[in-house]
C-alpha cells in the first residue's frame, strides 16, 4: 500500500492524490500560512491517532512535511483579499449556525439547543421548524436565508412564525368578504345586469349573516377556561398570582401504547398445569429419596419427567400462586439435594435450569430465563447444598449475579433482557410481543414486591438511547406502556428520579417534554400535576420550580402497609416473658467483655429474643435455659500437664507379643495414671494401635484410653492425624470425632466423609493443650448451634443439617433469611466500613449486617422507612476496643440492646391495648 492510501485511512479522507486534500488546506486559501496550519492539524492527527508509534504514521508524517514544503515555495506569504461584498447575518442566522455546527448536525442535543434560542427570539417550536426548512432551501443556492441581503429574495417574514389561532366568527367573516371580493373585483368594471344581481344577492346574504351573527352573540354563553383549545401552562415563579396562559403544540394526538393480544392466554396454559407439576417433582422426590436410602442410582427416567415439569413451570409462572410456587421451590431444592451424590445425575438435572441466551424468537423464552434465573440465584446461596453443586449453579446463571435475592436476581434478568432487547425494536417483527411479556413480568413483580426500580431503569434506558421520540415509533409505544403499568404512587425513588429530571442540565428537552406530557396523558396518572409539563421553550429555571412542585405533590399510598405491619403483638405474648428476658439480660450485661462466655450467653439471649418476636416463647424458654446450663468449665478441663517418659509404652507392648491379653493388659496401664500425655513414640504407638490394629478389641481399649485419659494430650491428638490414612475402619475415627470434638460429620456415605473427619482431628489436634484455642473452638459451636437454631425458626419447613456448619455459614444462612422476609423499602442502606481478613473480623461483619437487617425489622414493624438508626454507635463502640474479642462481644451487646428496646415497646404496646 502506498504512502499516500496510507495517509488517506489515517486521516479518514476517501482517497485522492490531490496534496490540498490531503493536507486538509482550507478552500480559497493558498497562502503560507493556511499551509503550515493545515500541516499543523494533520501532525495533531497523527500524534493522537492510535496507531502514532508506527512506521507507517512515521512515513506519513515525513510524507506530508515534505509536501507542505513544495507547496509553501509557490505560494504567497498572505492571502491577497478581493474585494467581495461579506455577507451580514443576523444574530439568529449565526446562533444556529453554531449549534449545528458544535453539536455535530441535526440530533437530539442540537433540537434542544434550538428550542432555547428560539425561546430568546420570541420564535415557537413551529416557527423555527420553518425557519430552518427556509434556511436549508436557501443553503443549497449559497446563500443565507436570514441574511440582511437575502431577505427580500426569500421573503422571510415572521407571520409564518407564530402559531394559528383559533378563528372567531369575525375571522371568518372577514375571510368571506376578503375572498369574495377578490373574485368580484374583475367584474366590478363591467356594466351588465349580471353583475347588478350578484351584488343585490351579495349584500342580501350579508345582511342575513350579520343578523345571525347578532343572535348568536346576544344569546351565547361566557366560554369557561376547559372550553378553549388552547394548551395552558402556568408560571411557577408566584403561587399566589393567576398564572399567564401560553399556547403550546401538542407533541402527539393519540397517547403511545400497546398491546399484543394472546400472551397471557397461552401462559395461563401452562400455568394451568401447576397442580400435576408439584406432584411430578414430589414423585421425583420420593424416588430419590428411596435410592439414596438404597444406595442405588437413580432412575434416568426421572430425567424426562423432571425437564417436562421444569419447562411447563417457567413457562407458566406467572400465574401460578405464591403458594404453590413456594412448593414447587422446595421440592426443587430436595430433589438437588437428594441427586448431589450422583455428580453426573444432578448435572443432568441443573442442565435445565441453565439460562441461556435469548434469541428473539419466542416471547415464553423470556418467561423460562427470568424465572431460571430466580431459582439459580436461590440454589447458589443455599448453604444446604455441597460447593461442587453451587459452582455448577452459578456457572449456569447469568453473568455478574451477586444477589442470593430471588427477586432482585429476576428484575436484574428484566434490565439485562431491556439493553437487547431496546436496540431491536425498531426493527424486529416480534419486538412487542417480547416487550408485552417484559410487561406481563415486570407487573408480577411489582404486586408481589412493590418494586418498581424495573420500570424506572427502562424509562432512563429509553431516554439515553438515541430514538427520536418526537416522532410516532414503537420506542415511544414501549415508553407510553411503561409510565402507564408503574405504579409511582408507591415509589420513592422514583419520585427523586423524576424530579432530578425535570431539573437536569444534560438531558434532552424534547425527551423531558415527552415524559411529562405522557404522565398528563394518561389516564391511570390523574394526580399529575398540570403545571409540572414541561413544554419545549421551558427554561431551566421554571423546569427547576416545576422538580420542587413534583417533589412536594407527589402523592404516596401507604394504607396497606399500614394495614398489614402497623404495631403488631406477637402470638402467644405474656409480659411475663419480657420481664424475664430482661433480667436475664441486665445480669449478662456486668460480665466482663474480655470473657468469652459472655458473647456466648449473649448470643443465646439474642436467640430467644427472636423467639419471642416470632411467637414462640417455648422455643425462647429453651433458649434462656440454655444460658443456665452454659459453662466453659475451662479449669477443669486444663490442669498441668504431665508426660509418660517416651518409650515406656513401647516397650510394654512389645514385649507383650501377638498375645491379645498381653497387649489389653500393657494398654490398662496408661490407666488411671496422673499422665495427661505421651512421648513422640508412645503416642504414635498408641494411634496406630486404636486405628489399625488387627483386632477389634485392642483398637477399642486404645481409643478408649485416648478419649479417658489423653482427651487433651496435644502430641496424641497430633499422632492421631498422622495415623489417619492407615485406620481400617471408620468407627475408631466416628467414636474419637464424637467423644473429643464437637464436629458434626457427614453421612458415611457421602464423598466428603474423610475431607471432613481428618477436618476435625486437625482442629482438635490444634486446640490441644492451648486453652484459649479451645475456648475459642468450644465458642464456636455454641454459636453456631444458636445460630442454626434461629435459621431453622425463621425457615421451619426445612430439614436440618446433617453435616458441620461453622458459625460464619449458619450466620449467612441466618441474615439471608431475614433479607428475604423484609420489604424492599424498608431495607436501611448502612455501609460496612472494613473488609474482613480472617475468621473472627467475618464473623464480627456478619454481625454488623444482621444488625442492620434488626433496624429494618423495626422498621417495618413502624411503618417507618425513615426510622433513625444506631448504626453509627454501635461502629463507634467497636472502634474503641483494642482486641478482635471485645469487638465481637460489644456487637452482640449492641444487639442485645436493641432486643431490650424494641421487647419494652411491644410490652408498652401490650399494656396500652388491655387498659383499652
Amino acid at each position: 500500500m502506498s504512502v499516500i492510501e496510507t495517509a488517506c485511512i489515517y486521516f479518514g479522507i476517501p482517497e485522492t492524490d490531490d496534496p490540498r486534500l490531503l493536507l486538509g488546506i482550507q478552500h480559497g486559501r493558498y497562502d503560507r500560512i493556511a499551509i503550515r496550519n493545515a500541516l499543523r492539524r494533520r501532525l495533531a492527527q497523527l500524534h493522537v491517532h492510535p496507531q502514532a508509534l508506527t512506521d507507517e504514521a512515521a512515513h506519513i508524517r515525513k510524507y506530508v512535511s515534505e509536501l507542505a514544503t513544495e507547496l509553501e515555495y509557490d505560494a504567497p506569504e498572505t492571502l491577497i483579499h478581493t474585494q467581495e461584498t461579506p455577507q451580514q447575518l443576523t444574530n439568529l442566522d449565526q446562533a444556529i449556525i453554531a449549534t449545528l455546527v458544535s453539536e455535530g448536525g441535526w440530533n437530539k442535543n442540537s433540537r434542544s439547543r434550538l428550542v432555547g434560542i428560539a425561546a430568546t427570539y420570541s420564535i415557537t417550536v413551529g416557527g423555527l421548524m420553518r425557519i430552518l426548512e427556509a434556511f436549508a432551501d436557501a443553503a443549497r443556492t449559497g446563500g443565507g436565508p436570514l441574511s440582511a441581503q437575502q431577505r427580500s429574495t426569500y421573503k422571510i417574514t415572521r407571520q409564518w412564525a407564530v402559531l394559528p389561532k383559533r378563528k372567531s366568527a369575525v375571522n371568518v367573516l372577514d375571510s368571506f368578504i376578503a375572498d369574495t371580493a377578490k373574485k368580484l373585483t374583475p367584474e366590478l368594471n363591467s356594466p351588465s345586469p349580471v353583475m347588478t344581481v350578484k351584488l343585490a344577492v351579495l349584500f342580501s346574504l350579508l345582511t342575513v349573516l350579520a343578523f345571525v351573527l347578532s343572535l348568536q352573540v346576544l344569546f351565547s354563553e361566557n366560554l369557561s377556561a376547559d372550553d378553549t383549545t388552547t394548551v395552558v401552562t402556568h408560571s411557577l415563579g408566584d403561587q399566589n398570582t393567576k398564572a399567564t396562559p401560553v399556547q403550546e403544540t401538542s407533541l402527539f394526538v393519540k397517547y403511545p401504547t400497546f398491546s399484543v393480544q394472546k400472551i397471557p392466554e397461552s401462559i395461563l396454559t401452562f400455568s394451568d398445569n401447576s397442580i400435576r407439576d408439584v406432584t411430578a417433582l414430589k414423585t421425583i422426590e420420593e424416588s430419590l429419596r428411596l435410592s439414596f436410602r438404597a444406595g442405588t442410582h437413580p432412575e434416568h427416567s426421572l430425567i424426562d419427567s423432571w425437564n417436562t415439569s421444569i419447562y411447563s413451570i417457567s413457562s407458566g409462572w406467572l400465574f401460578i400462586d405464591q403458594q404453590t410456587q413456594l412448593q414447587i421451590k422446595q421440592s426443587i431444592v430436595q430433589i438437588i439435594l437428594f441427586a448431589e451424590v450422583h455428580s453426573i445425575f444432578v448435572e443432568e438435572l441443573l442442565s435445565q435450569l441453565k439460562v441461556n441466551r435469548i434469541m428473539f424468537t419466542d416471547a415464553q423464552q423470556l418467561t423460562r430465563l427470568v424465572w431460571k434465573t430466580g431459582i439459580l440465584a436461590t440454589l447458589k446461596c443455599d448453604h444446604r447444598l455441597n460447593a461442587n453443586v453451587r459452582t455448577i449453579v452459578n456457572d449456569i446463571t447469568l453473568p455478574n449475579i451477586e444477589s442470593c435475592d430471588e427477586t432482585e436476581s429476576r428484575v436484574y434478568a428484566l434490565q439485562s433482557v431491556a439493553m437487547q432487547l431496546l436496540p431491536r425494536t425498531e426493527f424486529e417483527s416480534n419486538a412487542m410481543a417480547l416487550w408485552e411479556t417484559w410487561f406481563l413480568i415486570a407487573a408480577n413483580i411489582q404486586r408481589s414486591t412493590n418494586n418498581t426500580s424495573q420500570y424506572e431503569f427502562l424509562v432512563s434506558a429509553i431516554l439515553q438511547s438515541e430514538v427520536d421520540l418526537l416522532r410516532d415509533s414503537k420506542t415511544r409505544n414501549v415508553l407510553g406502556r411503561t409510565i402507564e403499568e408503574t405504579d409511582w404512587s408507591t415509589s420513592i425513588p422514583a419520585r427523586n428520579y423524576i424530579s432530578a429530571l425535570i431539573s437536569s442540565e444534560e438531558q434532552s428537552l424534547f425527551d423531558i417534554s415527552i415524559l411529562t406530557s405522557l404522565y398528563d396523558r394518561s389516564d391511570k396518572i390523574s394526580w399529575f400535576p398540570t403545571n409540572c409539563v414541561v413544554s419545549p421553550d421551558s427554561t431551566l429555571t421554571e423546569r427547576q420550580k416545576m422538580a420542587q412542585v413534583l417533589y412536594k405533590e407527589w402523592p404516596f399510598d401507604n394504607s396497606q402497609s399500614t394495614a398489614v405491619w402497623n404495631l403488631s403483638i406477637p402470638a402467644g405474648f405474656h409480659t411475663e416473658n419480657i420481664v424475664l428476658w430482661l433480667e436475664k439480660y441486665t445480669s449478662i450485661r456486668t460480665l466482663q467483655n474480655s470473657d468469652l462466655s459472655k458473647l456466648a450467653q449473649l448470643r443465646l439471649l439474642n436467640e430467644s429474643a427472636v423467639a419471642l418476636w416470632k411467637g414462640r416463647p417455648d422455643i425462647s424458654d429453651h433458649a434462656l435455659a440454655a444460658i443456665d446450663r452454659f459453662e466453659f468449665d475451662t479449669e477443669g478441663f486444663f490442669h498441668d500437664e504431665e508426660t509418660l517418659r517416651d518409650g515406656t509404652f513401647e516397650r510394654k507392648f512389645t514385649s507383650a507379643g501377638k498375645d491379645q491379653y498381653d497387649q489389653l493388659s500393657a494398654i490398662d496401664v496408661l490407666y488411671n495414671s496422673s499422665d495427661t500425655d505421651l512421648g513422640v513414640n508412645d503416642a504414635d504407638l498408641l494411634a496406630t494401635i486404636a486405628l489399625s490394629h488387627k483386632k477389634s478389641v485392642v483398637r477399642e481399649a486404645a481409643t478408649k484410653v485416648i478419649i479417658e485419659q489423653f482427651y487433651n494430650g496435644s502430641t496424641v491428638a497430633t499422632a492421631l492425624v498422622n495415623n489417619f490414612a492407615t485406620a481400617k475402619t471408620t468407627e475408631q475415627i466416628s467414636t474419637l470425632i464424637a467423644q473429643l470434638t464437637n464436629y458434626v460429620l457427614p453421612e458415611s456415605l457421602s464423598p466428603s466423609w474423610n475431607f471432613e473427619a481428618r477436618k476435625a482431628l486437625v482442629q482438635h489436634a490444634i486446640t490441644c493443650g492451648n486453652k484459649r484455642a479451645w475456648e475459642l473452638d468450644e465458642l464456636s459451636s455454641i454459636l453456631s448451634t444458636s445460630l442454626l437454631s434461629e435459621y431453622l425458626l425463621l425457615n421451619p419447613n426445612v430439614i436440618q443439617l446433617s453435616t458441620d456448619t461453622t458459625a460464619i455459614e449458619a450466620f449467612t444462612m441466618v441474615t439471608d433469611t431475614w433479607y428475604r422476609a423484609i420489604p424492599p423499602e424498608y431495607l436501611l442502606s448502612n455501609s460496612i466500613p472494613f473488609n474482613p481478613s480472617g475468621v473472627l473480623q467475618q464473623y464480627l461483619l456478619s454481625q454488623l449486617q444482621y444488625f442492620a437487617l434488626l433496624e429494618s425489622e423495626e422498621a417495618r414493624w413502624r411503618s417507618n422507612e425513615y426510622l433513625e438508626s444506631s448504626f453509627s454507635l454501635l461502629i463507634a463502640d467497636i472502634s474503641s476496643q483494642s482486641s478482635i474479642s471485645d469487638q465481637l462481644t460489644i456487637a452482640e451487646l449492641h444487639i442485645s440492646k436493641f432486643w431490650s428496646l424494641l421487647l419494652q415497646d411491644v410490652k408498652t404496646e401490650f399494656e396500652r391495648r388491655m387498659s383499652q
